[in-house]
């Protein structure tokens, strides 16, 4: 017989399912609408600005979960900000941040991120550029991807079998890097660390679970870059995977660059053609045999963001001029007149923020709602009851499927010495610290990997 506290809970469980349905429901069919604030502990808060919002193609979405996770579905692109403004950009809006002798914190999922697909978050100087740009959002890169280039530091472009970091003058599109996996005919990508340490069940990072990530700016007496530092470590797991990119030419442009202000950009693509991040290589010890971007999972995420100074670092810099964002930051006006970027960031002193990031622990059916402001209830009024209708269903439909099985999937072409393939869809869930609840492989070999919509207790 249940009792009264177990059909409350049953009750919060499917109110916050209703919730999150809703939430993503609504990012899905209102691409003109801010995703949200994320809370950054050291800073404060930072709005998120999609791209595509001018563009022919539209806008992939980029969720906010809990003010705290930032989930970016595939093709989808935002840009860290101290405002939005529904529908336009602003470039004074994006964050500029000077990381010279501080270490950004953050923790990432990549499940079913499979050969071909590039989960990344990336600095680039779009606080400066004047130009909007082939996109219209003054987006810029090493790589003139919109049209114009400019400094960028990748901290992170991987998925669950290759990872690299690469630092990037603005006329400089292949970059130099650490990390694992890539190449071609002739060369080899990275080889800070090897298959067996990074992948699916691996011995250091198991890439099926999310895994912690520090990034560091070390900088000398005058403020001067020396290096990028990158660390991977992952609870239960005793060798953390460690690279440093040091030496490279254009680490005068990039210092420039980072006193200044860069502005945190996180992304997710696939392609067919990303042999260059996880291909085989020469060695023919990278990762992936070919890649399959329609194997890719839906969305990957990144969240428990943090900035703090390097300790005992002789560079201690102001973070930015900007103040964080405020959860009524989103802004309805639809159009923009481009306003000259804020001063460089002055170098002075800056006391220790105590403040932290958000606690998933402390996250309530609020929360889970992803902070929805005022000016978007309207907006999201319908999206939310045809959530609600959709949980319903799901709610009556799923226990009977997941009674009657299914087909296993087949494998993939990622690593065939793994002999699996992760699963193709990635549920938000409302877990406390952000581990999705997964099975362990079957008798073939097969990953199974499924997500829990239970809420956090």
């Amino acid at each position: 017989m249940t009792g009264p506290s177990q059909r409350s809970l049953t009750n919060h469980q499917r109110l916050f399912s209703l919730l999150l349905v809703g939430k993503t429901l609504i990012a899905l069919g209102n691409p003109s609408t801010c995703p949200g604030t994320v809370d950054i502990g050291g800073f404060g808060l930072a709005a998120l600005v999609p791209s595509g919002w001018k563009t022919p193609e539209g806008t992939a979405p980029v969720q906010v979960l809990g003010g705290n996770q930032v989930m970016p579905h595939m093709n989808g692109r935002a840009y860290f900000a101290n405002a939005c403004s529904n529908g336009s950009y602003n470039p004074a809006d994006y964050l500029a941040f000077n990381l010279l002798g501080k270490t950004m914190r953050y923790t990432t999922d990549l499940s079913g991120s499979t050969c071909g697909c590039n989960g990344a978050l990336y600095l680039t100087s779009m606080h400066h550029n004047t130009h909007p740009g082939e996109c219209s959002d003054y987006y810029c890169d090493a790589n003139s991807v919109c049209g114009h280039a400019c400094a960028e530091i990748d901290l992170q472009e991987a998925n669950q079998f290759a990872w690299h970091s690469t630092l990037h003058a603005s006329t400089d599109s292949t970059g130099f890097g650490a990390g694992y996996g890539g190449g071609g005919e002739g060369w080899n990508g990275p080889r800070s660390w090897m298959g067996h340490q990074y992948g699916p069940f691996r011995e250091c990072i198991d890439t099926t679970m999310p895994f912690d990530v520090a990034v560091s700016f070390p900088a000398d007496a005058s403020c001067q870059l020396t290096s990028l530092k990158v660390v991977l470590s992952q609870a239960g797991k005793s060798c953390p995977l460690s690279s440093e990119i040091k030496g490279y030419s254009g680490m005068e442009e990039l210092t420039e660059a980072l006193r200044r202000g860069m502005t945190p950009t996180v992304s997710y693509w696939g392609s067919e053609d990303l042999g260059w991040m996880d291909g085989l290589g020469a060695d023919q010890k990278g990762p992936c045999s070919f890649d399959a971007p329609k194997a890719c999972a839906a969305a990957v995420r990144f969240y428990n963001f943090s900035i703090h100074d390097i300790e005992g670092t002789p560079c201690v810099q102001k973070l930015t001029n900007q103040p964080p964002a405020s959860r009524s930051s989103v802004r309805l006006d639809s159009t923009v007149t481009a306003v000259p970027p804020s001063e460089d960031v002055e170098q002075t002193e800056q006391s220790e923020d105590d403040k932290q990031g958000s606690d998933l622990q402390e996250a309530g059916s609020d929360q889970a709602a992803g902070y929805l402001s005022f000016s978007t209830v309207s907006t999201a009024a319908g999206g939310f009851i045809v959530g609600a209708i959709a949980m319903c269903a799901v709610l009556l439909v799923v226990p009977s499927m997941r009674q009657s099985g299914g087909p296993e999937p087949p494998v993939g072409p990622c690593n065939a010495a793994v002999g699996f393939v992760p699963s193709t869809k990635v549920e938000p869930a409302g877990d406390k610290d952000g581990d999705l609840k997964r099975t362990l492989p079957s008798s073939t070999g097969l990953l199974a990997m499924g997500a829990s919509a239970d809420p956090p207790i």
